[in-house]
């Protein structure tokens, strides 16, 4: 199985210490990149281990140089829904440029429900 490449958005709120649980399972899954607005701040608040990976306060520029196949967004509430979207929007054009043509996106299908679930 290849390691997921995961961009983390937010790292000075609460909830983005999941970020250090993420060291448990090196082969699994790879942050390639940091998203906060507060570049110096937030690099201190990073496991040592993790202080080589870059932290970007742009977006647009992670998802261009890194490429990441996932997110995970923790961020406050009032700020998340845009920040969502805009990785969305990027994932869809990204996707676009990087498949053949007549060739239909690569996304995991869902899991089927069990019998007797609906």
């Amino acid at each position: 199985m290849e390691k997921v490449r995961l961009a983390m958005i937010g790292i000075d709120y609460p909830h983005a210490r999941y970020r250090d649980t993420l060291l448990s399972i090196p082969d699994e899954a790879e942050i390639v990149a940091f998203f906060d607005p507060n570049l110096e701040h937030a690099r201190t608040l990073l496991h040592p281990a993790q202080r080589d990976i870059p932290i970007y306060d742009d977006l647009t520029a992670l998802i261009r140089d890194h490429h990441p196949e996932a997110a995970m967004v923790f961020l406050p509430n009032n700020v998340r829904p845009a920040v969502m979207t805009e990785l969305a929007r990027r994932a869809s054009i990204s996707s676009a440029r990087s498949r053949s043509p007549g060739r239909p996106p690569r996304w995991p299908r869902p899991p089927r429900p069990s019998p007797g679930m609906a």
